[in-house]
């Protein structure tokens, strides 16, 4: 029998979707100056080393203030949003044929989820970018704060799909005992995954959220690669693997932490 650990999707969708904002805000913290270098790497097609000198060119003060700028949009973002995709990923398991192989419902339930969030959250992403980029705010009109919508939530609906499935199945088999740290090291190693296998759709997603007027995805991408070729899509991935190994990491740990509390008191609450 698999330990409770190993379906993230599991139990009440209010203990699901806390355990998930909680976590995340909890990670947010330690890993936002990673996502800004990696923002600005990706945006402006530069190297590590480039990226640091370039946010750091007005002095350490200035810099520091650049990567840590976006924190409370990134918190209050990134926490909001896998609070709903995981609450709404765990309803709709369970309203999925139970005749289904489990890594397929998981798979469904989360791209699904993550598509009804980020129809109605990504306008934030945008904003949250633009304060990574240190660009003046975007237009209040659907043309700007929508810019990129089409690689963003194909980028969200592949990598949630495929990281609850992953994450489950690596619990399931190397976590028996329940144990945080493996929590921990399950987590990275799913996030490290699957960041590499939706990174350009990120670097695209990015970029025309960037962008000063409105752009297609398709002739993005095709200057993209006329820039730099298929390796373009990937500037930034070092930062971006390191920060989401990190992230999946603090967040499965967390994640499973909070749930186990959040759980406790249910189990309290009359009828729990």
């Amino acid at each position: 029998m698999s330990p409770p650990a190993a379906d993230a999707l599991a139990g009440e969708w209010w203990v699901v979707g806390g355990a998930a904002g909680l976590a995340t805000a909890m990670q947010t913290g330690v890993t936002v100056p990673m996502n800004t270098l990696q923002t600005n790497a990706q945006v402006q097609g530069l190297g590590i080393g480039a990226t640091v000198r370039k946010i750091f060119s007005r002095g350490t003060r200035s810099g520091a203030v650049a990567l840590y700028r976006p924190l409370p949009a990134v918190m209050c973002y990134v926490g909001m949003r896998h609070s709903l995709v995981f609450a709404g990923g765990s309803q709709l398991k369970k309203k999925l044929p139970m005749s289904w192989p489990e890594p397929a419902r998981d798979a469904v339930s989360m791209a699904s989820s993550a598509l009804i969030v980020h129809c109605v959250t990504f306008p934030m992403d945008t904003v949250k970018t633009r304060l990574q980029m240190q660009m003046r705010m975007p237009a209040f009109s659907p043309t700007q704060l929508y810019q990129g919508f089409a690689p963003a939530v194909l980028h969200t609906m592949v990598g949630r799909g495929l990281w609850v499935p992953a994450r489950n199945a690596l619990e399931q088999r190397f976590n028996q005992d329940e144990q945080y740290w493996m929590n921990f090291l399950c987590g990275g190693v799913t996030s490290a995954g699957v960041t590499m296998a939706v990174f350009p759709l990120d670097t695209l997603k990015k970029r025309l959220q960037a962008a000063p007027g409105a752009l297609r995805s398709g002739s993005e991408a095709r200057s993209l690669m006329a820039k730099g070729g298929l390796p373009r899509f990937y500037r930034g991935l070092p930062i971006k693997v390191g920060m989401t190994t990190l992230q999946g990491a603090c967040f499965n740990a967390a994640f499973v932490l909070c749930r186990n509390a959040l759980e406790r008191v249910e189990r309290s609450l009359p009828g729990g």
